[in-house]
């Protein structure tokens, strides 16, 4: 853009644009490294409440298996009281 002979631009008007066309680049490149940082974040945050959710389900089913064996358990010796 500075080098286009059709605008009419004087030395200071051009280095004062090519300063801000390389302000506006390396902005751009500071927002995509921080897009990648925010993603890169979010896939963390989902495969730890992946492994939460994961690790509850498992317990939850283990809680279960344990206190439905209890059960049998409780309920077979109340069975062998009434017999």
């Amino acid at each position: 853009m500075t080098t286009d002979p059709a605008l009419a631009l004087d030395d200071d008007d051009r280095e004062t644009l090519n300063r801000a066309s390389n302000h506006v680049a390396r902005y751009l490149g500071s927002l995509d490294e921080c897009r990648t940082r925010v993603q890169m974040l979010e896939d963390q945050i989902d495969a730890q409440r992946s492994e939460t959710m994961t690790r509850s389900s498992l317990t939850g089913v283990l809680m279960f298996g344990y206190s439905t064996a209890f059960l049998f358990l409780v309920l077979q010796e109340v069975w062998k009281l009434h017999i």
